[in-house]
C-alpha cells in the first residue's frame, strides 16, 4: 500500500504505476491506462531523460493527472 495514501488519505502522484506496468507485462493495455493514465509519458521520459525538457514535461503530466484524480474521480 502507498504510504502517502495510508497516512494522508489521498493517492500520491505515482499511485498505480507498478500496477500499470504489471498489466502491460500481461498484455492488458486498457487496464494499464486505468491504473496509471500517463504510463506512455513515463516510458518516454526514460528514453529521453538526458534532454532538459523531458523531466519538466513528465512532471507536468504527472501532477496534472494527479490533480484530475484527486478532484474529479471518486476516491
Amino acid at each position: 500500500m502507498c504510504a502517502v495514501k495510508l497516512f494522508l488519505g489521498i493517492p500520491c502522484p505515482g499511485c498505480g504505476l507498478l500496477h500499470a506496468f504489471w498489466a502491460l507485462l500481461h498484455g492488458d493495455v486498457g487496464r494499464a491506462f486505468f491504473f496509471f493514465p500517463i504510463w506512455p509519458a513515463f516510458l518516454l521520459f526514460f528514453i529521453f531523460r538526458r534532454r532538459r525538457y523531458a523531466g519538466e514535461v513528465f512532471l507536468v503530466l504527472l501532477f496534472g493527472q494527479w490533480i484530475i484524480r484527486l478532484f474529479f474521480i471518486d476516491l
